[in-house]
């Protein structure tokens, strides 16, 4: 058997063994739960730091809110896009439009349908209204320049000129049966 040095030697040992051990514990207990405690504290701190600055941003969304309206009411884009609640009120609203423009120019409207949606459409829908008229080349350019600078931003597509036949407009030029499709866009 081994024997215990006695003395100050032993009590040097002794120390030296209690510390180990002491210090053993404190590195597999008491430093880990420190650690914990310390990065939960951390933790703590952070989510308070997040929901003082959420709090913030909450008491500041009216103001965010009426500045955007503001800045949005005021746009030089604003008036691009038709309204209207549905499909078909922004159609009738473009016919109406349409209707005014073309007699305006001298001619009369002889039809205007709704065209059907297209389904792909995801962030914007694309509105259509297909309409004829009779006129010469001086009143189709009027109506298709009056499109043009229309606000809500119209555009046209399927232009289709066909001379009418022996009719003659008031200016003697040969009239021409015209027929388009004039789309606008509404928001989803």
């Amino acid at each position: 058997m081994i024997s215990m040095p006695n003395g100050t030697s032993g009590k040097i040992l002794a120390a030296l063994i209690g510390v180990m051990v002491l210090g053993t514990i404190y590195l597999t207990a008491v430093w880990p739960l420190f650690s914990y405690y310390e990065r939960t504290a951390e933790r703590l701190q952070d989510r308070r730091e997040l929901a003082r600055r959420y709090q913030n941003l909450a008491r500041d969304l009216p103001r965010l809110r009426a500045s955007a309206a503001q800045r949005f009411g005021t746009s030089p884009d604003a008036g691009l896009l038709l309204t209207g609640p549905t499909d078909a009120v922004a159609a009738a609203m473009m016919q109406s439009a349409l209707k005014e423009l073309v007699e305006r120019e001298g001619a009369k409207l002889s039809s205007a349908e709704m065209l059907p949606r297209d389904p792909g459409a995801e962030i914007i829908r694309l509105i259509g209204v297909r309409v004829a008229f009779s006129g010469n080349l001086k009143l189709l350019t009027s109506v298709i320049n009056g499109i043009e600078a229309t606000r809500p931003l119209l555009s046209i597509g399927n232009l289709d000129i066909h001379g009418a036949g022996a009719l003659k407009t008031e200016d003697g030029d040969r009239a021409l049966a015209v027929a388009m499709d004039v789309y606008g866009f509404l928001p989803h």
